[in-house]
């Protein structure tokens, strides 16, 4: 069973960082190189930005994200 780690933040691009973080705590954790983790938090901060700017009118809206690693590999949902 792969092991996960979800959080749940605002919706706003000033919040990017953080999920940036959680993304290079999980990859370092699985021994990914520094290349690999640079590539994933740039996917994650690019995702961010596409929904906040999609959301940008509701200032309620909140991001639910899921790092899902297993096998040598991360799954982010």
């Amino acid at each position: 069973m792969a092991e996960h780690v979800d959080i749940e933040i605002p919706l706003h691009i000033r919040h990017a960082s953080t999920v940036r973080a959680v993304a290079a705590a999980v990859c370092a954790d699985l021994g990914f190189s520094v290349d690999a983790i640079d590539d994933l938090r740039l996917g994650v901060n690019e995702a961010v930005s596409l929904l906040a700017d999609v959301e940008a009118g509701d200032a309620d809206a909140r991001l639910k994200v899921r790092f899902e690693a297993g096998d040598g590999s991360v799954t982010v949902r």
